[in-house]
């Protein structure tokens, strides 16, 4: 094994946080940062209980840190420490456009200020970034590191910031329909979302993985037709999934996707046979709407629209039809309308329904995907 070099691990001064008034110093990733005790100690729990220690204790204590040659050492980076005593140090335009300012250096810092807080209990400044943060619109959370919204997303929990849960969650959601290789990203994702604990980010996670790959819906006709070409035994490899073997996903992680894939098939087949939309007593009315649905069911399952796995798009565009919204939707309701469809006690009906069972089908994802 080779030995590190001596420039290598040399000590260095912080450039920035290496002040010669400064009365206490510490140490992180190798570099030196002289600072001032007594802001430490106003704003810090930890730094105040370590400072203030026992009787008896008073020799050790103005040993440790009171010079470069006995710092306080500090597990961290060197960027996690510079970003705390950016916050301790700066002035108020700087607080301000960091505040103001969505650029990725911002928000990076934003998020290294929240989590460095949280561990040494900068209480004032903990919440002060994690306001800013939540404050923050969705786009600037696209390119953060899946690593660093983990550790957002602990702190965002533990301190009860529910929009920042959740924007957190979708940018991690969001990483798998963005990249480039969903298959690569969706292996580091779901393992932030599995040490999370949450079982709904899970199925999120594995949702948007399946919209991402699969390929687009068939009719329900071609969908009853075996593929000659196909000459797989087993249902599962039939999947088009991607190479799961090689992804670095475990076998359960596996199972989760073609549970979730085959679930969804299933589900797609019973709302391609018609739903229960709502009773209604005329015969005629049931008929008429029926026939409507199957029809529009297979026509928006024409590719490239809509891709497998994705049964909530589908329901989003049967409600833009009954809606009578865009115009090819007007059209294409004229040609199948009748008197009894127009009927608005029925169509206000069906739309509640429908927008139900969509409801429940998300509530439900954990099932679909086998996450109990």
């Amino acid at each position: 094994m080779d030995t590190p070099s001596t420039e290598a691990t040399q000590v260095r001064k912080d450039v920035n946080y290496y002040f010669n008034d400064g009365d206490c110093v510490l140490l992180a990733d190798n570099h030196i940062f002289r600072v001032h005790r007594f802001l430490l100690k106003r704003h810090s729990a930890f730094f105040r209980n370590m400072f203030d220690i026992a009787p008896g204790y008073e020799q050790e204590a103005a040993m440790e840190g009171s010079s470069d040659n006995n710092p306080i050492t500090c597990h961290d980076s060197l960027d996690e420490f510079q970003a705390l005593c950016w916050l301790m140090y700066a002035n108020p335009k700087e607080i301000r456009n960091a505040q103001e300012d969505p650029s990725f250096s911002n928000i990076s810092t934003l998020i290294l200020v929240a989590t460095m807080a949280d561990k040494y209990e900068f209480e004032a400044f903990e919440e002060w970034a994690l306001e800013a943060l939540e404050d923050l619109p969705h786009s600037v959370y696209v390119s953060v590191a899946s690593e660093r919204l983990e550790s957002l997303l602990m702190v965002a929990v533990r301190g009860g910031y529910e929009i920042l849960v959740e924007k957190v969650q979708e940018s991690l959601v969001n990483q798998i329909a963005s990249s480039e290789d969903p298959l690569e990203t969706l292996s580091s994702v779901i393992q932030v979302a599995e040490r999370s604990g949450n079982q709904d980010l899970q199925a999120r996670v594995y949702y948007e993985y399946l919209k991402a790959v699969c390929f687009p819906i068939k009719s329900p006709n071609a969908e009853s037709e075996a593929d000659p070409s196909d000459k797989s035994d087993s249902p599962l490899s039939a999947a088009p999934l991607g190479n799961l073997e090689s992804s670095g996903l475990s076998k359960n992680q596996q199972l989760c996707l073609h549970h979730g894939y085959h679930t969804f098939q299933t589900f797609c087949r019973q709302l391609a046979d018609y739903p229960d939309l709502g009773a209604c007593d005329d015969p005629g009315c049931k008929y008429e709407w029926r026939e409507w649905w199957k029809s529009n069911w297979a026509r928006i399952h024409d590719p490239p629209r809509l891709r497998l796995g994705n049964p909530a798009e589908a329901m989003d565009w049967m409600q833009v039809l009954m809606n009578d919204g865009p115009e090819h939707a007007r059209a294409s309701a004229a040609r199948t309308s009748t008197s009894r469809f127009a009927k608005a006690t029925c169509r206000i009906q069906r739309q509640r329904r429908l927008k139900e069972i969509k409801d429940e089908f998300k509530r439900g994802l954990c099932t679909h995907f086998g996450l109990y």
